[in-house]
């Protein structure tokens, strides 16, 4: 990737959402700060020679992101993108990748660092690179395995067995060593395949709630030899949470820990605002400088210089195009014609629509643009289908698209809500913007029923015939075809100054009377609200 490439557009692929999404690299800044990291990993000259403590070293690389923002895609694309910049770059050569380790699909009973070790082996089988070894490599190679074993197996179960003084003294020492067999191990495996450094890639560790702290343990006490380079996903947010849920449980305070708001979740964007914890002297925040320890653990795991950011796609959107197509066969439909065709009368409402959408994480708004697709194929073209109501879409992808966008939902419910508190021409107002934008039932209802509302209060009788004019409009819609003719009598009460309590009310012409708890059925809950607020005071009958 060039300088070049940061210019070209961003093309999203929204038919296979499951695979690679992109045609080129999403994350450019994210890639550069990956390169110049592994180049500089590789700059440094490891001494064979010196003790291990004088080797031991923390060279995790962070990618940092929130939930769904493209980063395991970013983890899959990272082997590829180091091949092609190998050509300009000659030291990458020195990189050897193994395939991603998900520590969620983990059984309980499975160790990481083992599961590490066995996926190297895997490798090296498949790829038949021990087949070159000597006699006298091949069984230093499988000694030094069998001491691995032994010191893990010693960490692992040096609580769970009753020993004597002696037995416990030798397991603690093999164990003592682990790292440096492990140090040994990744030297060796360099040399059988020739290559200067060993990356793991390690994804949605903050997931995997049950194993988190496990992984990140490894990551600290046994990942820390020079010729091994791990990259490993997730969000900081949740990697706190997880440190000072574990710390609390070791320092005794898992019953007495309170937490208020432990982690505030956006439903729709999935950031995470990481827990406040109160002020009582037992809480675990004031014992840790309000979770510092937690902190300083993740900066020693997780080096502040070895971190990579993941942009949204509207961040990235400042510096370079975005373009959806749906396959490589069909023409790069522009999207946001699509989009902006539901705003004709609101061109900065589709703007601030489009900076949500971006706003939103990758793997939903392809997802979203997915599922609304509608193909032409005649034509190889697509384009969305109508999702006129932004609200369901909002919910049904837990997207976040609404804020700050004025539609005529968006009026409307506006108006409904100036209605409830009084604030009657302010409720006109609203249904009239959203009138403007789309001629709905509901908006010709509640404006309807605020002109009534004024008509009373102020004995205006032009707002009875602009409240009759509104009704008028849905008359012979079903939805409203009861409360309009209830309503319309109700007005022509109060012209006749037919002020007497009611319990019953004439409909239609015929001289039938309904008692009101017999609309009951047909009348929803947001309406007999509406409908008690014209009744009182001044009538005791209501829609209960």
């Amino acid at each position: 990737m060039t300088e070049e490439d940061k210019e070209k557009p961003i093309v999203i692929d929204i038919k296979n959402i499951d695979t690679k999404a992109t045609e080129n690299f999403v994350q450019y800044e994210a890639f550069k700060d990956l390169t110049t990291f592994l180049t500089n990993d590789l700059n440094k000259k490891v001494k064979k020679k010196d003790k291990y403590y004088n080797q031991r070293t923390h060279n995790t690389i962070f990618v940092n992101g929130e939930r769904g923002s493209g980063k395991t895609q970013f983890l899959l694309s990272i082997k590829n993108y180091i091949k092609d910049k190998s050509k300009e770059n000659k030291k990458l050569k020195g990189l050897y990748f193994f395939t991603p380790i998900d520590p969620t699909l983990l059984h309980d009973n499975e160790n990481f660092l083992t599961i590490i070790i066995a996926k190297i082996l895997n490798n090296l089988e498949n790829n038949k690179k021990l087949c070159n070894l000597t006699s006298d490599e091949e069984k230093s190679f499988y000694q030094l395995l069998s001491n691995i074993s032994k010191a893990i197996d010693g960490v692992i179960n040096n609580t769970n067995e009753k020993r004597t003084a002696l037995e416990n003294i030798s397991q603690d020492q093999t164990s003592l060593r682990l790292e440096e067999y492990l140090n040994e191990f990744f030297y060796q495996i360099t040399k059988i395949i020739r290559k200067k450094r060993l990356v793991l890639l390690i994804d949605d560790v903050d997931m995997a709630l049950d194993k988190g702290f496990e992984v990140l343990e490894v990551l600290r006490k046994y990942l820390t030899s020079p010729y091994i380079i791990p990259i490993v996903t997730g969000n900081e947010n949740l990697y706190l949470l997880t440190l000072r849920r574990n710390f609390d449980k070791k320092i005794g305070l898992n019953q007495k820990v309170t937490y208020q708001n432990e982690m505030n979740i956006d439903t729709y964007t999935g950031n995470n605002n990481i827990i406040n914890m109160n002020n009582n002297e037992d809480t675990f925040s004031n014992i840790n400088n309000k979770g510092s320890l937690a902190l300083d653990y993740l900066t020693k795991v997780f080096p502040l210089n070895k971190r990579i950011s993941i942009k949204t796609l509207y961040e990235l959107s400042l510096s370079q195009e975005i373009i959806f197509k749906y396959d490589k066969d069909y023409n790069e439909d522009d999207v946001y014609a699509h989009i902006k065709s539901i705003f004709e009368n609101e061109p900065i409402s589709a703007k601030r629509f489009r900076k949500n959408l971006l706003q939103n994480p990758l793997r939903r708004i392809v997802q979203f643009l997915h599922g609304e697709i509608k193909l032409n194929e005649n034509e190889n073209s697509f384009s969305l289908k109508d999702f006129t109501n932004i609200k369901k879409i909002n919910k049904k992808y837990y997207l976040n698209l609404l804020e700050g966008i004025r539609t005529w939902e968006t009026y409307l419910e506006e108006g409904k809500e100036a209605f409830l508190l009084g604030k009657h021409k302010e409720a006109i107002k609203y249904c009239d913007e959203s009138l403007k934008l789309k001629k709905t039932p509901d908006a010709y209802f509640h404006k309807g029923n605020t002109q009534a509302i004024l008509a009373e209060l102020n004995n205006d009788e032009e707002e009875y015939e602009k409240a009759l004019n509104n009704y008028s409009k849905i008359i012979n819609n079903e939805k409203f075809e009861i409360i309009s003719k209830f309503v319309t009598v109700y007005l022509k009460m109060i012209e006749l100054k037919f002020i007497n309590d009611q319990n019953y009310f004439k409909i239609d012409n015929k001289n039938e009377y309904v008692p009101v708890y017999a609309l009951n059925n047909k009348i929803d809950d947001t309406y007999k609200k509406i409908i008690n607020n014209m009744l009182t005071p001044r009538h005791s009958a209501k829609i209960c």
